[in-house]
């Protein structure tokens, strides 16, 4: 099977991933651009697997829990949970709001994990598994600031083009602008954004180190409060408190082997 198979067929799996109701052969062809037939043939063999599932009455194809269950039990065995959890939770509570943890996923972060510590009803309930985009988050902005200038303006430029209106009233609009945000993050210590990725959002993040001798990111951990409710003392506490906690999980991951520096895409290499 070519790459560029793998990479077609592999749209197909992303876009269910966001349509827990699923999606028809005509929505998914379009999501992704490719020929009916094309994305048809794909669903046929992950319907085989057991990956897919056509639901008759509406027609639509949905993921079947064997494709989540592979993703929960890999993370499960990171232990990622294990080790964050508890830092996650200790940090929800000293701070009041939410706390998340993404995990890289090459150069993605990748949100895995979260403690809720604001019980207002003003507050927002993530989902795990969600990309944090580059350009317009403050774990975004904390990953690229652990890169140098080249590098980080490599990955901005691979990122799928912006959609108007589709995020905060701050959210940077061209490359020069994001990497000053990067620029800002590298000087002060971690990310911090204020109605970028959400309108109505302010949220710090804090890199995390694994075991390598160059200090490369294995994941950021990040806090999340409305804006209504965050000046910017608040915000530097908040940074402050990320800071201390993606410290403290730093060294917890310095010991496991299961967390990789983001990086460059690789290839894989014949035996």
């Amino acid at each position: 099977m070519s790459v560029g198979h793998v990479s077609r067929a592999w749209e197909v799996i992303e876009a269910l991933f966001n349509y827990p109701e699923g999606r028809t052969l005509g929505d998914l062809a379009a999501q992704t651009g490719q020929p009916k037939a094309s994305v048809f043939r794909d669903l046929r063999e992950y319907c085989a697997l057991g990956l897919v599932r056509q639901d008759e009455p509406s027609q639509r194809y949905v993921l079947t829990h064997k494709v989540i269950g592979l993703a929960l039990r890999h993370l499960a065995r990171t232990g990622v949970h294990d080790a964050a959890q508890p830092v996650l939770d200790r940090l929800a509570r000293t701070v009041g709001e939410l706390v998340r943890l993404a995990v890289m996923d090459g150069d993605t972060p990748v949100y895995v994990a979260w403690s809720q510590g604001r019980h207002s009803s003003l507050r927002y309930e993530p989902i795990n598994g969600d990309v944090a985009p580059l350009f317009c988050t403050a774990t975004g902005h904390a990953f690229l600031a652990s890169l140098d200038d080249d590098r980080a303006s490599r990955l901005l430029a691979a990122q799928p083009p912006l959609v108007a209106d589709a995020f905060g009233r701050n959210a940077p609009r061209t490359l020069a602008a994001t990497l000053r945000k990067v620029r800002e993050t590298r000087s002060r210590g971690y990310g911090l954004v204020v109605d970028s990725f959400v309108e109505g959002m302010t949220a710090v993040a804090a890199n995390v180190a694994g075991a390598f001798a160059d200090g490369s990111v294995v994941g950021v951990i990040s806090i999340a409060v409305p804006t209504a409710l965050c000046d910017a003392r608040r915000a530097a506490e908040l940074g402050t408190h990320a800071f201390a906690a993606a410290q403290e999980l730093s060294g917890v991951y310095k010991l496991s082997k299961h967390f990789r520096p983001g990086g460059e895409q690789s290839t894989a290499t014949a035996p």
